[in-house]
């Protein structure tokens, strides 16, 4: 069996009865927020119950898309933070052809698949093949970053807000321009959505629209919920993976945290994802991204203190 299918098989949805048990336990908890009992109720839903060790990295995906390199434009991140910025165990995952530098202090996974993805603009990003490899390369780096039971995961390459765009796009329907992130030009998006395929699968849809980051982090997505592992979304391209990961896997909504949206399309995508923001957006995104890692980490401890 591929591992796209084996890890696919082992999605399940959280632990109702865990969730709700903890839930009313910790609803009489003077010094909790109920923002943090609810991520604690999550947390134990998706560990069963059982209490888990702390510990949170982040996995920032990086590889270069197509129309961002092909039309010679610079296009910047989507979330304008680098893993220099969070103070997280960070480790860069590379799906570039060529390796590239990293800041100090975080540790590089090499997934490499090519040099970058075809212009979407002007049609696939890739074969269905490349797709199916770019999502087993995420699955791929569960083992080696099976000592945290929650996972940060962020998309950081260039040109990365064309593909969650025209991804959200695809799945939410119909936009306005004012809804897109400030970085994205409306009239690339128009030039995508206008060539690029509906996807009615998941790998249908990343085939269409790329990219190789994406991928990677759906499948990485994947991987966690099969092993019952939660999964901070740290930004809007890191949503829209998701959104590829649940259109594979349905019950992957259940293991998903985000942090706040940072453009009109990102919220409505986070509402399609089905999941509460942990933080507010409050003009600096590294402050609420930090707020976001603060309450799981609040949360984790109120479920190992509950059960003590």
């Amino acid at each position: 069996m591929r591992a796209l299918e084996e890890t696919l098989r082992q999605i399940f949805p959280l632990d109702s009865v865990a969730e709700t048990t903890c839930r009313t336990r910790l609803a009489a908890t003077p010094s909790a927020s109920p923002d943090v009992v609810e991520a604690a109720a999550r947390l134990s839903g998706i560990y069963r119950g059982k209490a888990e060790p702390r510990g949170l990295a982040l996995a920032l995906f990086t590889a270069e898309h197509g129309i961002a390199v092909k039309r010679e434009t610079p296009c910047s991140n989507i979330s304008g933070k680098t893993s220099q910025h969070i103070e997280l165990s960070t480790y860069l995952v590379d799906m570039r052809s060529e390796a590239q530098s990293a800041p100090p202090g975080t540790r590089v996974l090499r997934r490499p698949m090519a040099a970058a993805t075809h212009d979407i603009g002007r049609g696939p990003a890739m074969s269905i093949a490349a797709a199916r490899q770019s999502v087993e390369n995420g699955i791929s780096l569960a083992d080696e970053l099976r000592e945290y039971p929650i996972l940060a995961i962020g998309c950081e390459s260039v040109g990365v807000a064309y593909v969650t765009c025209a991804i959200c796009a695809r799945l939410l329907g119909a936009y306005q321009a004012s809804e897109l992130p400030n970085d994205a030009r409306a009239d690339w998006v128009s030039d995508i959505l206008s060539t690029a395929c509906d996807g009615k699968t998941g790998l249908e849809l990343l085939a269409a629209v790329g990219g190789f980051d994406l991928g990677g982090a759906a499948g990485l997505m994947l991987a966690l919920a099969a092993r019952r592992r939660a999964i901070l979304l740290t930004d809007f391209a890191s949503s829209a993976a998701a959104m590829i990961a649940i259109k594979l896997e349905p019950f992957v909504r259940d293991y998903l945290f985000t942090v706040a949206a940072q453009c009109p399309l990102h919220l409505r995508a986070l509402t399609w994802l089905g999941t509460r923001p942990l933080a507010p957006f409050v003009g600096d995104y590294t402050e609420s991204l930090s707020e976001a890692v603060a309450a799981l980490t609040a949360a984790s401890r109120l479920i190992e203190d509950d059960r003590a």
